[in-house]
């Protein structure tokens, strides 16, 4: 019954959801909300002159040959420049910036630590300690900051 409640969908999107809340409480690392869930996320502000990004780190954990059904993994931001989008599981670089619901520039990248993926969607640990870590770069829309 564990494996189920690790595999399912909607456990993984929970956390993500609640980004914006650590940063607005200054915490800047979220955890899993349950012991089934192995999922974490980190949040932390980055400056390059007068631009300022957020860059939000994910770590999808899997235990000793675990399996889970992963089809979706969701960005949510709430405020004035709010967005949702789906980001990419597979290994690699992406730049969503483009989709219709961006906000500001997205891009980011994709690694898989000891995980492998046998059929679509269908994502398996080979060894304790297996992970699928996406680190997502925001950048708000710079015109948009500025008016309020």
């Amino acid at each position: 019954m564990g494996a189920l409640v690790r595999s399912n969908i909607a456990w993984i999107l929970v956390p993500l959801i609640l980004m914006m809340t650590h940063i607005l409480v200054g915490d800047r690392m979220a955890h899993s909300l349950t012991p089934a869930l192995d999922v974490r996320l980190k949040t932390q502000p980055v400056s390059a002159g007068e631009v300022q990004s957020v860059r939000f780190e994910a770590r999808l954990l899997f235990e000793s040959r675990e399996r889970a059904s992963i089809r979706d993994v969701s960005l949510r931001v709430s405020g004035p420049q709010s967005f949702g989008l789906s980001l990419p599981v597979t290994d690699g670089e992406f730049d969503i910036s483009g989709m219709p619901s961006a906000v500001g520039t997205i891009v980011g990248s994709v690694r898989s630590d000891r995980v492998d993926s046998p059929f679509p969607f269908v994502y398996k640990s080979a060894a304790r300690g297996g992970a699928i870590l996406i680190d997502v770069l925001w950048t708000p829309d710079q015109d948009m900051a500025a008016d309020g």
